[in-house]
């Protein structure tokens, strides 16, 4: 998981704050919550308390879970097969991922530095950059696909 810098926690709680002046009434809730949800992303998955890492850990792979959804939403027809395949490997990854999961338990979680909560971090942090790859060639991918239908007209 990556470490969130207090500079970037800082920018984002100014925009929040500063979204929130002569808003209506239901806004400040609704940044609360955002608050809330950005904390159990960032931080509460690095957390040694079972409720709170498992929380965390779920939310984590949920929001990976709509990150390839969103990626595989960027495709279309033309889309090569490699990159189809490599869609269907991050969505097994992110399923095995929460099997892991269901595997860990108060105790294993305790160690970080190794054992199944540290193979679990690495291949959650593994996952990450992988999504966050083919996101950035899915968006070439789909650039090219454009440029051939203009040439092609």
């Amino acid at each position: 998981m990556k470490t969130i810098s207090m500079t970037i926690l800082a920018a984002l709680l100014m925009s929040l704050t500063s979204s929130l002046a002569g808003d209506a009434p239901g806004k400040e809730e609704s940044v609360i919550q955002e608050m809330r949800d950005f904390w159990v992303k960032s931080k509460a998955y690095l957390s040694d308390d079972w409720g709170t890492f498992k929380e965390g850990a779920r939310l984590t792979l949920s929001d990976l879970s709509k990150q390839i959804d969103a990626v595989a939403a960027k495709t279309n027809a033309t889309t090569p097969g490699y990159f189809q395949l490599r869609l269907q490997a991050l969505k097994e990854q992110r399923a095995f991922l929460a099997a892991k999961l269901d595997a860990l338990d108060s105790e294993t979680i305790k160690t970080r530095m190794s054992g199944p909560r540290y193979v679990f971090d690495k291949c959650v942090s593994s996952l990450e950059a992988a999504v966050t790859q083919a996101n950035d060639e899915a968006d070439v991918l789909l650039r090219l696909s454009k440029e051939e239908k203009h040439d092609n007209s």
